[in-house]
């Protein structure tokens, strides 16, 4: 009987446990990520290549499914706190394409590895919604591209600027 009860409450955990990160950090939440400007989510596509390393992150209709769900993890950087965000979909972080911080760099998925600092992202709040700094010595943020506030516009870096909407993401607690 008692090894009955064991089977059972083994196979209703089993999809319920999440694999623990490669990283040394604190988990501080689960949030789904929305831009300000369009209400639309940050997410990963669910399609094809959805758990790929290096598929593009986009905006997307907010409909809380795992891919557009982040789990946060703060990690220490400089003398500050950093947070990795880890999509639930895939496993993968949030991470600037090809380490990049200028312009239009890519923000894509990619395996959770802080050795090379490419998925850290300092947050910034000015009193509302927050602000996704690329790195510790950046003026570089998160951003859906365009001021287009539609499905599949895809996320990338750019010039840090309070007055642009598409840059300002709430975390919406999940």
């Amino acid at each position: 009987m008692i090894a009955r009860l064991l089977c059972v409450l083994t196979l209703l955990t089993a999809g319920l446990l999440v694999p623990t990160p490669a990283f040394a950090g604190s988990f501080v939440g689960r949030y789904q990520l929305s831009f300000a400007d369009s209400a639309q989510c940050l997410e990963v596509t669910s399609g094809a290549g959805g758990k790929d390393d290096g598929t593009r992150l986009r905006q997307w209709g907010c409909n809380g499914n795992s891919n557009q769900l982040w789990r946060a993890y703060l990690v220490p950087c400089g003398d500050r706190g950093c947070q990795i965000l880890v999509n639930a979909y895939s496993g993968k972080c949030a991470a600037r394409g090809f380490g990049g911080l200028g312009n239009g760099t890519p923000i894509v998925q990619w395996p959770c590895d802080d050795d090379n600092g490419s998925e850290w992202w300092l947050l910034s709040y000015l009193g509302g919604p927050y602000h996704l700094w690329a790195d510790l010595d950046s003026p570089h943020c998160l951003q859906h591209h365009n001021p287009y506030t539609g499905n599949g516009d895809p996320a990338d870096l750019w010039g840090c600027n309070n007055s642009y909407p598409n840059q300002a993401i709430y975390f919406d607690v999940r």
